[in-house]
């Protein structure tokens, strides 16, 4: 998306037991962009570039590498990442909730390092507030709900993925 001059405003991710996900993005145009629309060009563009992404035909960090990754970076006060989880709510899934400084590739950085610690995400909520991204992921291990010490090990994990990233 943000190859194509669209910022992610809001996701809604859903995955069921066969591994089928539905992903809801609520997308708009970048500051970058000028405010100007993508053309039908454009629009069929990113949906190929989408599905070769979805199809590992393309990979994303490659594509991320190629931005510069500084959004709302220019003389402003960081926001600092606040990251915490939450086992109880949830009968079946380890709740974490993220609040950090948005900027291009968050959550893919955040979904990497669920993916490193071998952990499903079942549930994904996204939501942008300004500068701000309000993230709420429901994961699951290998064993279900993850222990405690597993929690606060991707707590640190995901504190690491929110920092600013140069270019």
């Amino acid at each position: 998306m943000a190859g194509f001059g669209l910022n992610i405003e809001r996701a809604e991710a859903f995955a069921n037991d066969q591994g089928l996900v539905l992903d809801t993005l609520t997308v708009t145009v970048s500051e970058r962009r000028g405010g100007a629309e993508l053309d039908e060009a454009e629009r069929k563009q990113a949906a190929r570039s989408l599905r070769r992404v979805i199809a590992g035909k393309e990979d994303v960090q490659e594509l991320l590498s190629r931005r510069s990754l500084s959004f709302g970076a220019r003389g402003r006060l960081p926001i600092e990442p606040e990251v915490t989880f939450d086992n109880a709510t949830s009968s079946r899934a380890t709740i974490f909730h993220v609040a950090a400084q948005d900027r291009t590739g968050l959550l893919y950085d955040l979904s990497s390092a669920f993916s490193r610690n071998s952990c499903d995400i079942e549930v994904l909520l996204i939501e942008t507030q300004g500068r701000r991204a309000i993230d709420a992921f429901y994961v699951v291990g290998p064993n279900g709900k993850l222990s405690d010490a597993e929690c606060a090990h991707l707590v640190e994990e995901l504190r690491g993925a929110c920092k600013y990233k140069a270019a």
